[in-house]
């Protein structure tokens, strides 16, 4: 079993043994390791033909125990049933990873599961050792080119029954993967198969879709957007700009009107995005601008607290359905996303700037943002892509991040390659020294501000 104290433990349960030929002379002697496999202090070891850690006693053990002390990201994965091979030799399967190093122990001072037959704990024993790369790994021509197989067919099968775009684009993908097969699974190495295999889905024109090996990762597809904000605009036009911190930029385009920049939503910017509701609490401007043309996503959760400051009342602002099924049509039933209030509530007039550069969870703010009564969206519309990837191990020990869902509006119109369109469209050019969105944003929120002074 696994025990848990801090530290992890692999501890034997009930395992019986044959006769074994006893020496008189050691039932008092503390056992000695003879051998350990991978050894001590070793590096380069193979981290796919390494699938066992070996460690042989001098003496006859205690088939009843053993104790793999040590835990977290430098524990050696465990594969399978730890067994005791003979009187002296206990196994342990593991699945390493390439370019890693290993830390356990062979008992502790709490933990003393590894004693002879006559109860004679071992002393504590402290091991290491670390894989190579690629480079390590022992493989024939032949041996690799049938590795390299499995994985393209598991490849394509993970596609066919787990992609929830398949069908997005009209691909055929049956003719598609036909055509590069030959070219994938006769790469010498799985480095060059993952960057091949990476290659070969571009096509599909996803950038939630990445490969990953060897802690490096193959994008699919890199998107290319032509920004639609002129910083040199921006600096002209907002007053008092202040970096709240690296995700937030603050400032005032008059008394009337605040200016909130938000770069990016990523979950481990939840105090900067904190801070930007703190602004949102605190401003006496009438109007707010906020800037989310250069956010590309990150955390729905985040963008939540934001969009949340401007809700009037719970509303569903998106729906989705995951891919479930081997058909390309198998997909859960709809489900909702919704959002409420929380927080002071701001409710005057609220300019969002949007543009192509805007995706995936930013996106799902704009939504947000189109339930509030007061909030308009300015500028262009947005990229196109929400995917809510999970990743897949494929038999190469590939990882792929494949979308899982589909992405819907309220109205259950899927928005994947067309994004979220603006209110007030906005043409701009790459080269413009002006800010033509945020120049568009101010003008509507003053005459906005100014048609509701009652008279």
């Amino acid at each position: 079993m696994i025990h848990r104290t801090g530290i992890t433990v692999l501890v034997a349960t009930c395992l019986t043994h044959p006769g074994i030929a006893l020496q008189p002379d050691d039932s008092k002697r503390t056992p000695q390791i003879v051998t350990i496999s991978p050894r001590i202090g070793a590096v380069d070891i193979d981290p796919i033909n390494t699938t066992e850690i070996r460690v042989t006693f001098d003496i006859p053990m205690d088939q009843n125990n053993y104790s793999f002390t040590g835990g977290g990201p430098t524990f050696p994965r465990p594969n399978g049933q730890i067994r005791w091979e003979d009187a002296n030799t206990c196994v342990l399967p593991v699945r390493l990873e390439p370019n890693h190093g290993y830390q356990f122990g062979i008992n502790s001072q709490s933990f003393k599961g590894f004693r002879s037959y006559w109860h004679v704990p071992v002393e504590p024993v402290a091991c290491q050792f670390a894989t190579g790369g690629p480079d390590a790994v022992k493989r024939t021509p032949d041996e690799q080119r049938k590795i390299n197989i499995t994985a393209f067919d598991n490849l394509c099968h993970v596609l066919r029954n787990k992609y929830s775009y398949l069908e997005l684009r009209n691909i055929d993908w049956e003719s598609h993967f036909a055509k590069h097969r030959a070219n994938v699974v006769t790469q010498p190495d799985t480095p060059s198969w993952t960057r091949v295999a990476a290659s070969m889905l571009e096509i599909a024109h996803d950038v939630h879709m990445h490969l990953e090996y060897n802690n490096q990762t193959y994008p699919t597809f890199i998107r290319r957007v032509d920004p639609n904000i002129s910083d040199a605009g921006v600096k002209q036009t907002v007053r008092n700009l202040t970096p709240l911190n690296p995700t937030v930029t603050t400032g005032t385009i008059d008394d009337d009107i605040a200016y909130l920049f938000i770069r990016s939503f990523a979950a481990n910017r939840h105090a900067d995005i904190i801070a930007a509701t703190g602004f949102i609490d605190e401003t006496t401007a009438k109007s707010i601008i906020i800037d989310v043309r250069a956010n590309s996503g990150g955390s729905e959760t985040l963008a939540g607290k934001i969009a949340a400051r401007f809700i009037t009342q719970p509303s569903v602002y998106a729906k989705h359905v995951f891919r479930r099924g081997p058909n390309p049509n198998d997909f859960t039933p709809i489900r909702e996303r919704s959002i409420e209030p929380d927080g002071k509530t701001f409710t005057g007039p609220v300019a969002v700037l949007t543009g192509p550069a805007v995706m995936s969870s930013c996106e799902a703010f704009l939504l947000m943002m189109k339930q509030s009564p007061n909030a308009t969206l300015v500028g262009q519309p947005s990229y196109g892509s929400s995917a809510n990837p999970n990743p897949v191990y494929l038999t190469n020990d590939v990882k792929i991040l494949i979308p899982s869902w589909k992405a819907l509006r309220p109205d259950e119109t899927c928005f994947e390659t067309e994004g979220i369109k603006p209110d007030i469209s906005v043409v701009t050019r790459p080269k413009d020294k002006t800010d033509n969105i945020l120049n568009r944003a101010i003008e509507y929120l003053h005459k906005k501000t100014a048609s509701d002074v009652k008279p």
